[in-house]
């Protein structure tokens, strides 16, 4: 929470990358925390275990398609909007 307010109260562009970053490690320590939300209970060395795995998973995937992608689709918008530039 004090990542997100941070961003909002800064105006330093020099400043948005540093919060970006801490902002990212404490997305991860929560996802790293999922299995817990779904089950309620310590099932780190279970089978259910994986459930927090895959959730970190697909969400390193949908960041990892908009941060690679981003120049393409940026591509694609303007070739259709017929925008140069």
């Amino acid at each position: 929470m004090i990542t997100g307010f941070a961003a909002l109260a800064s105006r330093d562009p020099k400043m948005h990358l540093r919060i970006a970053i801490v902002f990212g490690i404490a997305l991860a320590l929560t996802l790293d925390e999922f299995a817990l939300w779904l089950r309620l209970a310590d099932v780190y060395w279970t089978h259910e275990g994986i459930e927090s795995v895959k959730a970190g998973v697909f969400v390193a995937a949908l960041l990892a398609l908009y941060g690679f992608g981003w120049p393409f689709w940026n591509a694609i918008v303007r070739d259709v909007l017929g925008r140069r530039g």
